[in-house]
């Protein structure tokens, strides 16, 4: 029994149990990217064997507390964050079995208590369908191979119920038999769709918002039909519309009177239409698995369950209702009259939510939302509690253990949809386990004891200070172009232009500069196109809109659509996608951009997405080219805060308005004209003082700044970040290499270098941060919103990191150069999108700032100790018998800051996937859902746990085995950033649609990883290396 214990409670089998768990997680998030949410969460997140792997990992960590006695003085800090996560699997365990969440939908005017909750239940409801009185979850169950057998009690009797089949992906037919009864068929129609429903004679049916009986006495529906001498008739409590299908003219059918009940004819209570289709005089109605899509009806899972009570055994057969429409299967059990349903199980709150008002607000001048939210009234009846409350993203509604969050609306902006969390318990619980794995973290940092900083005292200090230095950046001068045949205006001229204001299509007011940077990089993809400034080409093709259309400065994505328009090179000019010989000219893209648009994302080829690409291209071309882009004229007292572009102007009251907005764009580019011609620029200069004047005094927005204006147009010119990217870049390479031959050579005296790179890279890290800076105020939001802006953040956060270990090793510096460069490299990538955008409402919070900086900051820490890998697998395929003893002190020495820079980068990515869970709990009203980008975290931090505890699992304490794990472990980051937000879907993706390609150089680059480290493990075998345990 004893090793048994000890077996279990082994580090093998901790980190056995911890791959298992990771490599199960990784996997579900590919089940439901292929398969749907519902599989992955079948198969493995509400699995049974999955509960059993979390206890099991619980049990071990618990073990391993009291064996490695971590308990004591000497490691309690230790022992805090591994009891932690004890803590947070509990509540995980609470929120589970206790705790609910689902959706509230409200319409304006109306109230409601009904939470639609997620996952599928079998549910009984009683009392003329007002209550639930039993309810079976099935989220858990495979329903083709389980079954269940539940009973309630219901007016002293006791009702059974057994699950005796399960059809999936069933559809209703009827098959007429010679010993069959009537069956009525009809269809429900609505504006998207059309239903076909089957009543069996002497039943009912319950539909979305109306239900209709048939032949069925002493039964009270919204309608009432009967069979009598052959024909077919209805009643209902309501005013009936019924319209004939060949007339457009609605007639009235009076309340509480017997109506004829006919085909082709369209009927009509409230918002619910019902039509005739057929009456069956002797069928049945039988479920069975649709062969393929051709039904009208979709396919649904059916549920079979047996009813046994008192006097008899009924059967009822209910289709999956994903929707929760209302409807259900009527039973007549003895005296009790039944509704069974299979959908999202429903939960009734013990109060209602009125909503007086549902407001979106956006952004001036766009379509994006900014904000919404909910005026509600809680009625608690109970209580004796009537309050108002405005529920709105980030700012939740608390009673009697709800929540109620914002989460979305409908199309017509007249209803709302809370999501509604019920987890009290779970949720102490889990926040209980957050902040002792925050706590025991912090501590574990700056304990004396503690492995972090026993790494530190070994280390030393062996490098001085860093220095203070200054760097000069070169900036782009102005030239001479010579014109063919076209108009090109000097780059000095076009500052003025440059610094007028216009708003952006999300609302942003910004610099014409700055429209113009955007405008050029989207059509060209570069900054520069033939050294011509933005502002150049953007002011050029308003001047001389004919000239420049004969310009090639469209980029063409594919050799395939260079081909197809007949152009050589990678560019073409706007008139190469027209057929100029037609009247009038035609553009050559519409039946390949529709034929694109016709087909699926998957179905499309990758001529169809350059085709898209380009034609997007063009449209943005002759969007320039015909002003729309020039949104500079507000309308006074606009309610929609919008900026107007000139060929807008007769949307303005005011004549005198109408004609300075028409006039003014026009007038500035032919004074511009004159002005390139005499040399005197005052009367276009005098026309955009105007402008600015007009401006002010009719925009109901805030205006930027003289300041602001200069420093967005200065964060333009500058282009810190790919101007970084080279200069990390060489010097990073350079100082690697200087670094590497010193080792090889260490009579070479290099002191003198290092301190040099170190104060030039120092200095580019503060320009760095100045740029970081600088978006932060333009944005008016933390630069880390988006992918660009993350990859910025990153290298940041990776140079900052290899400054901290440079005092240890200079190698950790150079190593951090080189990534901070790659990561430059990545953000300035054709599908990165470098434009300041506004934030949308779910990012309006300060936990924005706190998560995502702490978790990206983390990639920095972990790109550092892979480099540091890399450089020590590298290194150790240069071991001879003259050199070993040498090289060996300096892996040792690189491993240790490899490990130091992992055990800050694990802290900061597990801190910050906490943080970003309490955003989710505050946002969306729970804490996990295993969405794929927060599992790819913890996938991360699983990994790099086994990684820093190699050192403690008998035979993984190796030095190449520590370095190459530091080397490959980074992969999961990757995943976690690109692969999660590119490829997969989920609520963290950048990607608008298809995922980015993968550079055929990583192949090879892969490839050459894999050699170097068979060499680095054939010369470590031969030298035999030491150990990690050190």
């Amino acid at each position: 029994m004893k090793k048994i214990a000890i077996l279990f409670f082994s580090m093998k089998t901790m980190a056995v149990l911890v791959a298992v768990f990771a490599v199960s997680i990784a996997a579900a998030t590919f089940i439901e990217n292929d398969f749907g949410t519902e599989i992955a969460r079948q198969r493995v997140y509400n699995a049974r064997w999955f509960e059993w792997l979390l206890i099991l990992i619980a049990i071990n960590l618990l073990g391993n507390v009291v064996t490695r006695k971590l308990y004591r003085p000497a490691k309690w800090p230790v022992g805090i964050f591994h009891l932690a996560f004890v803590v947070i699997i509990a509540g995980a365990a609470l929120t589970r079995y206790l705790g609910y969440e689902g959706l509230m939908h409200i319409r304006e005017g109306e109230s409601s208590r009904m939470l639609l909750g997620g996952g599928r239940a079998f549910q009984v409801w009683v009392d003329n369908g007002e209550k639930p009185g039993l309810t079976v979850d099935l989220s858990y169950r495979n329903l083709q191979r389980t079954g269940f057998t539940e009973s309630l009690c219901l007016n002293g009797n006791e009702i059974r119920f057994r699950k005796t089949g399960f059809i999936p992906r069933a559809v209703q037919t009827v098959t007429e038999q010679p010993d069959g009864d009537t069956v009525l068929a009809m269809v429900l129609l609505s504006d998207y769709s059309r239903k076909t429903v089957y009543i069996e004679n002497h039943t009912a049916f319950h539909g979305a918002g109306v239900s209709f009986s048939f032949n069925k006495e002493d039964f009270s529906s919204l309608v009432n039909i009967r069979q009598r001498n052959g024909n077919l008739y209805l009643v209902s409590d309501s005013v009936l519309r019924v319209r004939d299908m060949t007339s457009p003219a609605d007639s009235l059918l009076n309340p509480q009177e017997w109506h004829p009940f006919r085909q082709r004819k369209i009927y009509r209570l409230g918002e619910e239409r019902f039509v005739l289709q057929q009456l069956h005089p002797s069928a049945a109605v039988q479920w069975i698995t649709a062969p393929h899509a051709a039904s009208d009806d979709s396919p649904a899972d059916v549920l079979q369950v047996e009813i046994v009570y008192e006097n008899g055994v009924k059967r009822a057969e209910m289709p999956y209702d994903a929707e929760f429409s209302g409807g259900g299967t009527v039973v007549n059990a003895g005296e009790n009259e039944l509704i069974l349903t299979f959908a999202p199980p429903v939960y009734l709150l013990p109060f209602s939510v009125y909503l007086h008002d549902f407001i979106l607000e956006r952004y001036p001048g766009s379509d994006s939302p900014a904000s919404y939210a909910s005026w509600v009234t809680l009625t608690d009846q109970a209580r004796d509690v009537k309050k108002d409350y405005r529920i709105y993203m980030n700012n939740i509604l608390k009673y009697r253990g709800y929540r109620f969050y914002q989460s979305s609306y409908d199309p017509d902006e007249k209803g709302t949809v809370l999501s509604v969390n019920h987890d009290r318990p779970g949720t102490v619980v889990t926040y209980a386990g957050y902040f002792l794995l925050v706590a025991g973290m912090l501590i574990t940092l700056v304990h004396p004891r503690s492995r972090f900083r026993t790494l530190l005292r070994k280390m030393g200090n062996k490098t001085g200070m860093i220095l203070a230095g200054f760097l000069v950046i070169s900036s782009a001068q102005g030239f001479a172009q010579e014109r063919n045949g076209f108009l090109l205006p000097e780059k000095e001229q076009t500052k003025s232009f440059g610094r007028a204001l216009v708003q952006s299509g999300q609302g942003r007011i910004r610099p014409v500069h700055s429209l113009a940077a955007d405008m050029v990089h989207k059509v060209t993809r570069k900054d520069r196109f033939n050294g011509w400034h933005p502002m150049q080409i953007f002011l050029g093709m308003h001047l001389d809109p004919y000239g420049w259309q004969s310009v090639k400065m469209i980029r063409i994505p594919g050799t395939e659509v260079a081909r197809f328009l007949g152009t050589e090179g990678t560019y073409a000019s706007f008139t190469d996608f027209f057929d100029l010989g037609e009247d009038p000219p035609r553009y050559r893209l519409t039946g390949p951009v529709n034929r694109a648009y016709a087909k699926s994302l998957a179905e499309r080829t990758r001529f169809d997405k350059d085709i898209l690409q380009v034609d997007e291209r063009v449209n943005v071309v002759y969007m320039t080219f015909s002003g729309q882009f020039l949104r500079m004229f507000p309308r006074e007292n606009d309610p929609d805060h919008t900026w107007y572009a000139p060929h807008q102007a007769g949307l303005f009251e005011s004549r005198e308005d109408s004609v300075f907005v028409a006039s003014l764009a026009e007038t500035y580019f032919e004074a511009f004209r004159e002005g390139m011609q005499t040399g005197n620029y005052s009367g276009a200069d005098e026309l955009l003082h105007y402008l600015r004047v007009y401006q002010q005094e009719k925009s109901t927005l805030e205006i930027p700044g003289p300041f602001r204006v200069r420093l967005e147009i200065l964060y333009h010119e500058w282009n810190v970040f790919k101007r970084l990217f080279r200069v990390y870049g060489i010097t990073g390479l350079l100082f690697m290499l200087l670094l590497l031959v010193q080792v090889v050579i260490p009579r070479l005296q290099v002191n003198g270098i290092v301190r040099s790179v170190k104060v030039f890279l120092l200095v580019c890290f503060a320009f760095h941060t100045v740029g970081l800076a600088a978006r932060w105020v333009i944005a008016g939001h933390a630069p880390w919103s988006n992918g660009y802006e993350s990859m910025i953040y990153v290298s940041w956060a990776t140079m900052l990191a290899g400054f901290l270990f440079s005092r240890r090793t200079a190698v950790a510096l150079a190593a951090a150069s080189v990534l901070a460069a790659l990561t430059l490299f990545v953000a300035h990538l054709s599908w990165m999108n470098p434009e300041i955008t506004r934030l949308v409402p779910v990012l309006q919070s300060y936990w924005l700032t706190l998560h995502v900086s702490v978790i990206t900051a983390s990639y920095g820490f972990f790109g550092l100790s892979a480099i540091l890998g890399l450089v020590n697998i590298l290194l150790f395929s240069l071991k001879n018998t003259g050199n070993q003893e040498r090289i060996d002190t300096h892996i040792r020495e690189l491993t240790r800051v490899s490990e130091l820079s992992l055990l800050p980068g694990l802290f900061l990515l597990t801190t910050g996937t906490v943080l970003g869970a309490v955003w989710a709990n505050e946002s969306w009203g729970r804490y996990w859902g295993w969405d794929p980008k927060e599992t790819w975290s913890l996938v991360t931090i699983l990994v790099y746990t086994l990684i820093v505890h190699m050192r403690l699992i008998p035979g993984m304490m190796n030095v190449y085995r520590f370095n190459l794990a530091a080397l490959t472990g980074f992969s999961s980051v990757l995943m976690t950033y690109f692969g999660v937000n590119y490829y997969l879907s989920g609520l963290h993706s950048y990607a608008g649609g298809d995922p980015v390609p993968v550079p055929g150089f990583l192949y090879f680059a892969v490839g050459g990883f894999v050699l170097l480290a068979l060499l680095a493990w054939w010369k470590q075998k031969r030298f035999q290396a030491e150990s990690t345990g050190d």
